[in-house]
């Protein structure tokens, strides 16, 4: 027997998946970076893809509303001018935070 075999029946596996038990000690057995596409190497077809894309255009575009809802003003402006009021936003509430905190001290007994 081998290096390889050995590792092979030593190591824990992802669902049966001997790819996964070969890789090696630094990569994620189970995770999905580096790991080989199920299906003897067919990747996902275009539909699939297209279904993904779609998902995610979705979501991102729920976040945005909740984003709008969240930011005073935010509701008037283009996504683009709403990421950068966002922004500026939470540099100003967090000047405020120091501000009370600061006041907070000196009112302290």
């Amino acid at each position: 027997m081998d290096g390889r075999q050995r590792r092979e029946l030593q190591a824990p596996s992802c669902r049966g998946s001997r790819r996964a038990a070969a890789a090696p000690p630094s990569s994620s057995l189970c995770g999905s970076a580096g790991a080989a596409p199920r299906g003897g190497g067919a990747s996902h077809g275009s539909a699939e893809k297209a279904r993904h894309a779609v998902l995610a255009g979705h979501s991102v575009q729920r976040k945005v509303r909740e984003l709008r809802r969240l930011v005073p003003g935010g509701t008037e402006m283009p996504a683009e001018q709403l990421f950068l009021h966002t922004a500026d936003y939470i540099h100003r509430l967090r000047l405020q935070v120091q501000v009370l905190r600061a006041l907070s001290e000196l009112c302290t007994p």
